[in-house]
């Protein structure tokens, strides 16, 4: 028994996209999809040169496993990408994601990188046979968000692996055992972004591979659709007689689709030229010149590198308008502030300050306004505390009236209670003695008799400065 793959494929620019940066390849035996980055440094370039790379392997058998020819192409074509910015600095920063089967007897090996991704569906049951090399993959992985969360992610866009040109890749390499009956999916993220899996598998399992691109590619433009969308649907068959292309003309040649399409020399004919460099010059100034030249019929044409300046001017000036506006309300914010701290000083004392306690850029955000004579040492140990850390208070008269209950604490426990006085004459007094009215002589000294001594004043405690004046 004889396996082989009767496949469609889809491309649009989608609803925002000025051009089409993706690039894909259907053929009998190599289903695969590049999507370009970069928008002004030529990601369609990036994206072309790699599927034109690829393209060999669907009609020769390769040297070795299959693994080893995709992993050989992989390599060859991020050293053409390396070689044409090492030619032309203005392309620096393009690049292109890869997710391609690549199909030899009865096996099918995958190659991935980037955030384009691949499923397999298999008796109803579809599961995703690629792994996301982004920013939010690595989240989820780490049980740090849920795929939901992703899905809604600021960085959800932020690709931690792609053909780039800078350094050298690795591939996710794998090999795929499939059966009759089963259905492939190559797509780029502006299908599995707008899209759901559910909907996804539903659309293949109810349609030939040429009805479920045209629906697939619709659906994720009824959802908004504003990055380019590319997808291949294939079906594993046991008829030769039915492999190829799906297309309403019955052609089986193989798909070249989206920048692909471009016309363009192609990598083998880079290879005969004397230098990189020269290689690299065949594309990257057609790339300029096509992006640079307005239609015929037109006389002003707003090009998408000036819309591109011109959002960023604009994204530049809201966020600087925030700023501003953060500043403004908080400098205002810690004008009305007030709270009670303790002010430098020998010794340290209660003070009133206005605005928050702590710095920002290592300024200070408060300035003392009142200082009292109340020793922060005075305080009772609770008190202390409170004022180590700043109590705060409702504006500046509250303030006041904190400064007033922290004396009061400080002056109970500094001023103790007067003793009484005593109320009778010292024992050791002599008694004055009874004299009869008839035997009393006339008085005409004081008696030497000792008077009755008068009880000593309690000396008064002294009162500390800070209790007997409030300023």
């Amino acid at each position: 028994m004889t396996l082989s793959l009767r496949y469609a494929a889809r491309t649009d620019v989608g609803l925002a996209r000025e051009g089409n940066e993706d690039a894909l390849y259907a053929g009998p035996r190599l289903l695969a999809v590049a999507d370009g980055m970069g928008g002004h440094a030529a990601g369609e370039v990036a994206s072309r040169v790699v599927i034109e790379t690829l393209a060999p392997l669907d009609g020769a058998q390769p040297d070795g496993d299959v693994e080893s020819a995709l992993r050989a192409a992989v390599h060859t074509a991020n050293a053409y990408l390396r070689d044409m910015v090492a030619a032309d600095g203005a392309l620096k920063g393009m690049g292109t994601t890869l997710t391609a089967f690549l199909w030899t007897g009865d096996q099918l090996a995958l190659v991935h990188i980037g955030d384009s991704r691949a499923y397999l569906l298999r008796d109803g049951q579809m599961r995703q046979v690629t792994h996301d090399h982004t920013f939010v993959q690595t989240l989820i992985d780490e049980g740090r968000i849920t795929p939901d969360e992703a899905t809604t992610h600021p960085q959800r866009s932020w690709i931690t692996n792609a053909l780039d040109g800078r350094s050298d890749v690795h591939p996710d390499l794998s090999l795929i055992d499939v059966q009759i009956g089963d259905h492939l999916l190559v797509c780029s993220d502006g299908l599995s972004s707008y899209v759901s899996e559910q909907t996804i598998s539903e659309t293949i399992a109810d349609n030939d591979p040429r009805g479920a691109c045209d629906e697939l590619v619709d659906l994720a433009l009824r959802a908004g659709g504003l990055d380019n969308i590319s997808c291949i649907v294939a079906e594993v068959i046991d008829d030769p007689g039915l492999a190829g292309a799906v297309a309403p003309g019955g052609e089986a040649a193989p798909i070249v689709a989206g920048a692909a399409a471009e016309p363009g020399p192609s990598p083998a004919d880079l290879a005969r030229k004397d230098s990189p460099a020269t290689r690299a010059a065949e594309i990257a100034p057609r790339h300029r010149r096509r992006s640079a030249s307005p239609p015929a019929d037109t006389t002003d044409v707003e090009t998408p590198g000036r819309r591109r300046s011109y959002r960023l001017v604009v994204v530049f000036v809201l966020i600087l308008l925030i700023v501003i506006a953060v500043g403004v309300g908080s400098f205002f914010y810690v004008r009305t502030q007030y709270y009670v701290g303790v002010a430098d000083g020998t010794p340290q004392t209660v003070g009133v300050y206005r605005g928050v306690n702590g710095k920002a850029l290592g300024i200070d955000l408060d300035r003392l306004t009142a200082r009292t004579n109340l020793p922060v040492q005075a305080l009772p140990d609770y008190d202390r505390a409170r004022v180590d850390d700043g109590i705060q208070a409702d504006g500046k008269a509250d303030a006041l009236r904190i400064v007033g209950t922290l004396r009061s604490d400080a002056c109970a426990i500094a001023t103790p209670s007067p003793t009484a006085r005593p109320a009778t004459a010292s024992p050791s007094a002599s008694p004055r003695p009874r004299v009869s009215s008839s035997t009393a002589p006339k008085r005409t000294a004081r008696p030497s008799a000792s008077p009755t001594p008068k009880p000593k004043p309690t000396p008064t405690h002294s009162v500390p400065a800070y209790c007997q004046a409030t300023p």
